[in-house]
């Protein structure tokens, strides 16, 4: 795993402001989960500065992007109980912006995963939905009247026709995009008049993360970038997106996902685990406001 350095990739700036985390890898211990969504953390990632132009806390210096690839297509997937809470959370907020769209004839959700997210677009009434995915085996899990309508690939805006998009969200997938800039630009040109962009992501500058510092589950070998409010309206705004609305986003999931992110010993945590998931406890669901954020922007024009 060779490293290179990078500029910030929202602003462009070269000047890199205090370091968040140090770099903490062991390449040998990257398992076939490493790039996997919603995986059991393993506390490696790359040195991240915040720049004082944007706030936008990055990588730096990051593996080249070809490698980077190379393991999202190669990386393994088991969470699929997972994938079903997280999309019940995204339709809360998808209902929610639901009578501010032009229509409801064409959605697309980057990064879908197993496809999770395209059944609640069908069932808040879109007339034709689509997900795009780079790794293979999350497709290959999804619902056999999903799978069809998931390009695997990675996303290349090039490949849309312009102004054909009601929606186009993006989940937990801009801390993993090399170019962010490229990515949203896209998604502004592919939007109809009164299209939105919709999206969530970490907030470094939470308060879970400031109190677990490195040991944060956001600080992780997938992501090249991190969020704070302001660095995420700041990727909107220089996208040409108006309206731009950021807000905290809670999240339902049961005692045992809690347990599977949190920085404890693998091995006390496994123990536990297994004793919950066996016990009444494992039904208990548990809704907490663990330091994500979900943003919108309209292409008004």
């Amino acid at each position: 795993m060779k490293l290179v350095d990078r500029f910030c990739p929202l602003c462009g700036s070269n000047t890199s402001g205090q370091i968040l985390v140090k770099q903490h890898i062991h390449a040998d211990d990257l398992g076939k989960y490493a790039f996997s969504s919603q995986k059991i953390p393993e506390f490696m990632h790359y040195q991240m500065v915040v720049c004082p132009n944007c706030d936008l806390a990055y990588a730096n210096p990051v593996p080249d992007i070809q490698w980077i690839q190379d393991e999202y297509v190669s990386a393994a997937f088991d969470a699929d109980e997972e994938s079903q809470f997280g999309a019940n959370d995204k339709a809360k907020v998808l209902h929610r912006i639901l009578p501010n769209l032009p229509d409801r004839n064409r959605a697309l959700d980057v990064g879908t995963g197993n496809g999770a997210f395209l059944l609640k677009l069908q069932e808040a009434g879109f007339d034709e939905v689509f997900g795009v995915e780079p790794s293979p085996e999350p497709i290959r899990q999804a619902q056999d009247s999903i799978r069809p309508l998931i390009e695997r690939n990675f996303f290349d805006g090039n490949n849309y026709e312009p102004a054909t998009y009601s929606l186009i969200t993006c989940f937990g997938v801009l801390e993993h995009v090399y170019d962010i800039k490229a990515l949203t630009q896209s998604v502004f040109r592919m939007l109809k008049p009164g299209g939105v962009f919709l999206t969530s992501t970490h907030d470094y500058r939470c308060f879970s993360a400031k109190v677990l510092g490195h040991r944060s589950p956001i600080f992780d070998i997938e992501h090249l970038q991190l969020f704070s409010r302001y660095s995420l309206s700041e990727l909107y705004k220089r996208c040409e997106f108006s309206n731009i609305h950021i807000h905290p986003m809670s999240n339902n999931y049961p005692i045992w996902y809690w347990l599977k992110i949190a920085p404890l010993n693998p091995r006390i945590k496994k123990w536990i685990g297994s004793t919950i998931k066996v016990s009444r406890t494992a039904k208990v669901s548990i809704r907490l406001s663990a330091g994500n954020m979900w943003a919108l922007g309209y292409r008004l024009t």
